[in-house]
């Protein structure tokens, strides 16, 4: 069940301080996956615009979700967005990202970034720009590679009932178990056991679960659901129930 419209704005209103100037979140969520619809976008907006805020939204992992390509930063000049070739693309190896904005905020990021970083490589920003029309195709490969191990994934949760919970979207999922230190435990089993690598929940500050990642090339991926099933079976889980929730 998705919240009503409007709760996560008001999830963040409550969290506001005297003295919060910026809001940051990520679409897809990380560590959950679930996409940033366009209702809760807008309430977010509002609330920016009521509580005079900048919104930063970290879209990294936005293309890989069910939607049509877009960017935040075109909601309103309160939003700036940051964006690579390295997770919906699978093209980390260039190290080329972007930022998305009103023109006196771009302006501001050039000056922060000509005084305090390097120049980056020519060769990958040559390279970054020739693949720019070819972001569709490279769209398409990323859709087919994670419908694949979305399926798999479904498979081992059908199977599997400690992995059950909501339909797995984009790259990442997120799981919970009974006891309260539970996921990094098993995270921490099934790497030294089995050469599962697992991010612990307590990296996001919740250590009865884990984030499961769920890109790869298919047939790599089969294989690291088998290790992980195996580490599931071999695994001393202290709690019967299972309490599969996501983030």
């Amino acid at each position: 069940m998705r919240p009503r419209p409007g709760a996560l704005a008001a999830a963040v209103e409550g969290a506001l301080g005297p003295r919060t100037r910026l809001v940051v979140l990520a679409d897809l969520h990380n560590p959950g996956g679930m996409m940033l619809d366009a209702d809760e976008a807008r309430a977010l907006d509002a609330l920016a615009a009521r509580r005079n805020l900048r919104v930063l939204c970290d879209e990294t992992f936005r293309d890989a979700g069910e939607r049509a390509p877009a960017t935040l930063a075109s909601q309103s000049e309160r939003w700036v967005t940051t964006g690579s070739l390295t997770k919906s693309f699978g093209l980390g190896g260039l190290r080329i990202g972007w930022i998305a904005g009103d023109a006196r905020t771009l302006a501001d990021c050039e000056t922060v970034h000509d005084a305090f970083s390097a120049q980056p490589s020519l060769l990958s920003v040559a390279l970054a720009r020739d693949l720019v029309p070819h972001l569709e195709r490279l769209r398409v490969r990323t859709h087919g590679i994670l419908a694949a191990n979305h399926a798999e994934f479904a498979r081992l949760a059908a199977r599997q009932g400690r992995f059950a919970g909501p339909a797995v979207r984009g790259t990442t999922t997120w799981r919970e178990f009974g006891a309260e230190d539970e996921g990094d435990r098993f995270a921490q089993f099934a790497g030294e056991r089995f050469s599962v690598a697992l991010a612990r929940g307590s990296y996001f500050g919740r250590a009865r679960g884990l984030r499961i990642a769920l890109g790869g090339e298919p047939a790599a991926f089969r294989a690291a659901i088998e290790a992980l099933e195996q580490a599931a079976a071999a695994f001393p889980w202290t709690a019967a129930a299972v309490a599969a929730r996501h983030a």
